[in-house]
Formats: structure tokens, sequence, C-alpha cells
């Protein structure tokens, strides 16, 4: 297994952009960043081509076999996507408004955005089939930004620090 560099934290200059959030969120006036390594020169682990053939084969033996089966669980697996990477961003809610706002029932901002999460990696993994174009991630954060209020925001990739 080939060990990775580890990201790099630092400590930045930050202010609120959005009149937005707790008072603490207005009254921001540093960030911890994280950065992730540059790995683009570095040597990737070669993996045989039978192995990954035989990685191929059972994964298209395993959708054929369990024809039907492994469809509910994809729904799921994305929703669990959504929940891990709304905590990265410190933005949690209960079970139950998940639930609610699943079911489309006005809930609180987390939950709504939990939701929002899943709807955008739907958009992105569906249309896809080796590839994920830049069109595709940004039809997918259109989907995520739907109900953020600066409307510069959505649909494109970001240039500054978050």
């Amino acid at each position: 297994m080939t060990n990775w560099p580890a990201h790099v934290q630092r400590v930045l200059p930050g202010a609120s952009t959005s009149r937005r959030g707790t008072r603490e969120d207005q009254t921001l006036s540093e960030v911890t960043v994280s950065i992730p390594p540059r790995i683009a020169n570095l040597d990737v682990p070669v993996i045989a081509e039978r192995d990954l053939a035989r990685a191929r084969y059972e994964a298209a033996d395993l959708e054929r076999v369990a024809d039907g089966v492994l469809s509910p669980l994809s729904g799921f697996l994305i929703r669990m996507e959504s929940v891990a990477s709304s905590r990265i961003e410190h933005v949690e809610a209960t079970p139950v408004a998940f639930a609610r706002a699943i079911g489309g029932l006005k809930e609180n901002a987390s939950a709504i955005s939990m939701v929002a999460a899943g709807t955008a990696i739907t958009k992105l993994v569906a249309p896809s089939s080796t590839t994920i174009t830049l069109d595709e991630i940004n039809a997918a954060h259109l989907a995520l930004m739907e109900a953020d209020p600066n409307p510069s925001e959505r649909g494109r990739c970001r240039t500054d620090h978050v």
C-alpha cells in the first residue's frame, strides 16, 4: 500500500462574506484550512491487469446475479454519503429531521442541505459511465446549492478559500 503525503493545516486570515450564520460566523477573523498534498508527480501504485479484469468481472457478475436486489442499496449509500459529506462541513441534522426533509416536509436548513447533497451526488453519478465531466460536476453543484441565496455561487467551481 502506498503511503500518500498528509494534508497540511494552515491558519489564514478570514472574514465572513455573508450576513447569515451565527455571531461567531459573522465575526470570523481567521480560518484553519486543510491543504491537500501535491500528488500529480507521485507514482501511482501499479495494479496488475489481471486483478483489474477480475474486479470488473466480479462487479458485473454481482449485478447479474443480484439483479434488482442492489437497487435499494444505492439510495441508502447515497444518503449515507450526503450525511458524511455534510458532517465535513459541520452540517448535521437529527435522523428524524433528515427523514422529514427527504419526504419533502419543512425542516431546518441542515436537514435540507443534507438532502440537497444527496440530490447532487445522484445527479453526478447517474449520467456517468467511466468518466465524470466538468459539466456534470457543475450540474451537481447547481443541485447542491439550489437553496443558496447567492445565485452567483451556483453551478461553478470555486476560486477562493472556503
